[in-house]
C-alpha cells in the first residue's frame, strides 16, 4: 500500500512540476508576443485614420454622386481639387467646406452666425482677437 501512495505522490509530484513548467512557457510566449506586436506597431508610421485623399471615384462615392458629375465639376473650376500627374485628388475637409457654402435654410444660417477662426491675425474671426 505504501508503494502505491508513494507512486501517487511521485505521480502528483511531476504533474505539479509539468504544470509549473506549462506556466512558465506561457507566460514567456505571451511576453514575446507582445515584445513581436509593439515592434510592430512601433515600425509602422502613425496615421489616425483614413487618408484625407480621395480619388474620383473615393470622392463620388463620398459625395454619391457618379464620377462624371465629378469630371464636369473639375473641368469647370467649381469643386476644390488637386491635379497630380494626370491624377485628380480630392480632400476631405475642402470637399466638406465647399459642400457648406450650400447649405440652405437653418444650417444656412447658423453657418453664417459662426465666423471661421483663422489662424491669420487679418482675417475675419482671427484666432488672436
Amino acid at each position: 500500500m505504501r508503494t502505491s501512495l508513494s507512486r501517487g505522490d511521485g505521480l502528483l509530484n511531476e504533474a505539479s512540476l509539468v504544470e509549473a513548467a506549462l506556466e512558465q512557457l506561457v507566460e514567456r510566449i505571451a511576453r514575446r508576443v507582445v515584445a513581436l506586436q509593439d515592434e510592430e506597431q512601433q515600425s509602422r508610421p502613425e496615421i489616425d485614420g483614413p487618408s484625407p485623399w480621395m480619388s474620383v471615384k473615393t470622392a463620388a462615392t463620398y459625395l454619391d454622386w457618379s464620377k462624371q458629375r465629378l469630371y464636369k465639376l473639375t473641368a469647370s473650376g467649381e469643386i476644390p481639387h488637386y491635379k497630380h500627374e494626370g491624377r485628380l485628388l480630392f480632400h476631405r475637409c475642402e470637399l466638406e467646406r465647399w459642400l457648406a457654402t450650400f447649405a440652405e435654410g437653418e444650417r444656412r444660417l447658423d453657418r453664417l452666425a459662426k465666423p471661421e477662426l483663422s489662424s491669420r491675425p487679418d482675417e475675419k474671426g482671427a484666432a488672436s482677437q
